[in-house]
């Protein structure tokens, strides 16, 4: 039983050696094994599936590789299945952005995937500005051009995000915004 084994692999009372290596080299034989075997393959999918978070967190590289080997196109689901985790989502769409964001293009046909895409980009914000890490998001914003960026800009405001704050006020061109949070940060300074 699929199920099964995977549940004793991924027991922490089981104290293997590179668990994490061993784990998926496992799956990834048996996805190999059962890929002609459509009942077979259906239930190892749908168990890795509700294993998610249990093997994003035994090793979010490895795990990011299968997701691209067996859900190819529906990162936003595993980026979805991840929501009990803020840092754990924020490392997979972390790699999800550094291995296939750059190879898409607008002019091909990947505009037909942008709404999940832009999905993913605006999550990666929200989280950037949940767990407090503003100093990632104008980088973010230079590296790539499809963030959503009126949700970005509700999102940086939210959690009073200065510096990427200004950054979109000035590329969307509304320069009284820009110029009355950057008064107001600099009145703040001076109390």
């Amino acid at each position: 039983n699929f199920k099964a084994c995977l549940e004793l692999f991924l027991s922490k009372e089981l104290n293997i050696n590179d668990r994490d290596t061993k784990v998926f080299n496992w799956i990834k034989e048996k996805i190999k094994m059962f890929k002609d075997k459509a009942d077979k393959y259906k239930i190892l999918i749908k168990t890795i599936e509700d294993h998610t978070m249990d093997l994003a967190l035994l090793s979010i590289n490895n795990f990011f590789e299968l997701t691209r080997e067996i859900f190819n196109q529906s990162y936003k689901s595993v980026v979805e299945r991840l929501k009990e985790d803020k840092k754990t989502q924020l490392n997979y769409i972390e790699l999800f952005i550094k291995n296939i964001i750059n190879s898409y293009d607008t002019n091909d046909e990947a505009k037909d995937d942008m709404t999940d895409i832009k999905y993913i980009l605006d999550r990666h914000i929200s989280l950037l500005c949940d767990l407090d890490q503003h100093d990632k998001i104008i980088p973010a914003f230079e590296a790539c051009s499809f963030y959503p960026l009126d949700l970005c800009l509700t999102y940086c405001e939210n959690a009073k995000a200065y510096e990427p704050c200004l950054y979109l006020y000035l590329k969307e061109g509304a320069f009284d915004k820009a110029f009355k949070l950057a008064s107001e940060k600099l009145d703040e300074e001076k109390k």
